[in-house]
Formats: C-alpha cells, sequence, structure tokens
C-alpha cells in the first residue's frame, strides 16, 4: 500500500467509526427519552416455582404460577394460576389458589382474582377449612387477608355464607364476616 492510499483507508475507517458512533448516541437517547408505556413488558416467565424457607431450612412458603410478567412501569407483576402453599408446623398447610395474581412492586400486597380459594386439609387436632370467593387481597408480611364481595366459609360439614371478609388465616387464625352472614350447620 502506499502512503495515500493508507490514508484514504484510515479516513474511511474514521468516518465509519464516527457515524457508527452517532448511530447508537441517537438511538440511546432517543430510548431514555421515550415515555414508559403502562403494559411495557420487563420480563416474564413460564412455570415458575418459588420456595422460601427459614434459617433450618424448613419450608414456609411456596409460589408456583403458570406464568409471570413484569411491568417496568410501575414495578408490578401479574400471575396466572397462582397457587400460594403456606407451611405451618403442627397443622396442613393453607393454599391459596386464584386464575389471576397482581403483586405490588415490593410485595406487600397481593391481589388475586376470579376463582379465589383458600383451602387446608383437616387433620386431628383441625376441620378441614376451605374460604372461596371472587376476589382477595392479601398481605403476606402481616399474614393478612380482605374482600368486599360474597364468600362462602366451609368448616368440616358447616357453611357460612357471607358479603365481605377481613382476617389472619395463620395462626392464630382470626376471621371476621362482614355483611349478611347466613350459617347451614350439619347435626353430628
Amino acid at each position: 500500500m502506499t502512503i495515500p492510499a493508507r490514508f484514504k483507508f484510515l479516513l474511511a475507517l474514521a468516518v465509519l467509526a464516527v457515524i457508527s458512533w452517532n448511530i447508537v448516541d441517537i438511538s440511546t437517547t432517543d430510548e431514555n427519552k421515550r415515555p414508559l408505556s403502562d403494559h411495557q413488558l420487563d420480563f416474564y416467565a413460564n412455570g415458575i416455582n418459588t420456595l422460601q424457607t427459614d434459617t433450618d431450612g424448613k419450608p414456609q412458603n411456596r409460589l408456583t404460577a403458570k406464568k409471570m410478567r413484569h411491568y417496568e412501569k410501575d414495578d408490578h407483576t401479574e400471575l396466572e394460576h397462582p397457587v400460594a402453599t403456606l407451611y405451618q408446623t403442627d397443622t396442613p398447610p393453607w393454599i391459596i389458589k386464584a386464575k389471576q395474581g397482581f403483586v405490588t412492586s415490593k410485595g406487600e400486597k397481593i391481589t388475586l382474582r376470579k376463582k379465589v380459594s383458600i383451602h387446608r386439609e383437616g387433620s386431628k387436632t383441625v376441620k378441614p377449612l376451605l374460604i372461596t370467593t371472587e376476589s382477595l387481597i392479601y398481605e403476606p408480611d402481616k399474614n393478612y387477608t380482605e374482600t368486599a364481595d360474597p364468600i362462602r366459609l366451609k368448616v368440616g360439614n358447616d357453611v357460612i355464607n357471607s358479603v365481605g371478609m377481613t382476617g389472619y388465616i395463620q395462626k392464630p387464625m382470626q376471621i371476621e364476616l362482614l355483611s349478611n352472614v347466613r350459617g347451614e350447620y350439619a347435626a353430628p
């Protein structure tokens, strides 16, 4: 190569570098300036299964879901067919299911919708229990649940219907039925 040919080659490389740098800079700047959509998907996962244990390695709770989608604008997560299992030491675990779940950014509140159920199998010390409703708010750190929707509470063979409920499902279990409470007692 002669010197002028080398010079032309280096000049062409420099021009390409400047053009490439400007293209990257323009696209990055536009990306940062673009407002986030309410439906801007950040990441997703299929078939999630998480297990939280205590310091001794015993299970505390498990969360499974068919699909999970995270949205970056308000940092919330949507779940399809979530199932939460809350383990206890002396009674069967609580199992909370729904068709849809919405988790706030810090996970302090979970809103469950469509065919929500809270179930605990029976044992020698407790009767089986099933609560069904169409929506439920669950606060895991407080173990607190609430709904304004109609509920059906079945303990053993006894059934109680109510509109609205608040309470704590793990020990010490405490549930308050809010209005229109009607019960059916099955004699032994």
